[in-house]
């Protein structure tokens, strides 16, 4: 490791330590999730560690993300998921699909910890075979009408920005995969409401809800990328996914005692 990402890493357990771990267990015996956490990890930077200095963020590489990501999964899991999710498919996605007007309305904020973000793919009916998504957008003038279940949204008790899949094709003429586009919602949006919160054996202090669109009206600026590209644009982005969710089960693996947990200055 570098000093500098040597530093991060202290900085990022020293607030681990202090901020979250004497609240950590409690959290998790009553289901709570943190909202005051969303603004200090904002200040902390953590939020916006890989979106560029131009947005308000950081601009770091992934590895030093990691390397701060490690720090928090190693006292508390449910909270390196909420920063996993935010900084993975939602914030990803944007900073690398998004327009410039995009860009400037949701990464600031994001990058600040004003806005949490989350992403919503997996329907009731439609877990591991994603592309056979029913929750449907239909053009309607500068808006698209939305109509549909997401399930196992992370964080979507609390997320002021998520990036929904949505199906754009007409429902006779099926296209699969290419038939799915993606929009930035927010929860403000007349028609969005917070469904059913899972109750989880572990990892109880993040949020998993089910969010339901009734006739929600989406201005078509909030389209992110072609319609019908959407699915691409979430594969494109999973490789932060998986190295992020390495990392927050590491942590697990250190508070199981399955796992060493080393110090700043034994590197990574």
């Amino acid at each position: 490791l570098t000093e500098e990402q040597r530093e991060i890493q202290r900085v990022a357990r020293d607030f681990a330590r202090n901020e979250i771990a004497p609240h950590a267990a409690q959290w998790d015996r009553d289901a709570y999730f943190e909202p005051t956490l969303i603004p200090k990890l904002g200040q902390l930077g953590v939020l916006g560690m890989l979106i560029p200095e131009k947005y308000d963020g950081l601009g770091l590489d992934v590895l030093t993300y990691l390397v701060a990501l490690e720090e928090i999964a190693t006292v508390d899991a449910s909270v390196a998921v909420m920063v996993s999710v935010h900084n993975s498919l939602p914030t990803h996605m944007i900073m690398r699909w998004g327009s410039e007007e995009q860009k400037e309305r949701f990464l600031k904020p994001m990058a600040r910890g004003d806005l949490l973000g989350a992403f919503a793919l997996s329907e009731p009916e439609a877990g591991s075979d994603a592309a056979s998504l029913r929750c449907q957008a239909v053009r309607d003038g500068n808006c698209w009408v939305l109509n549909g279940t997401k399930a196992w949204v992370s964080s979507g008790t609390h997320a002021g920005v998520v990036v929904a899949m949505a199906r754009t094709d007409n429902p006779r003429d099926r296209r699969g995969a290419r038939g799915i586009s993606a929009f930035i919602i927010t929860p403000d949006m007349p028609g969005f409401h917070v469904g059913k919160k899972e109750d989880k054996m572990g990892l109880r202090a993040s949020p998993t809800v089910q969010l339901r669109f009734d006739n929600m009206r989406v201005p078509h600026k909030n389209l992110l990328g072609e319609p019908g590209a959407g699915f691409h644009k979430r594969d494109g982005s999973k490789e932060h996914d998986v190295r992020q969710n390495a990392k927050v089960a590491f942590g697990l693996a250190v508070l199981s005692g399955f796992g060493e947990y080393r110090p700043a200055d034994a590197g990574v």
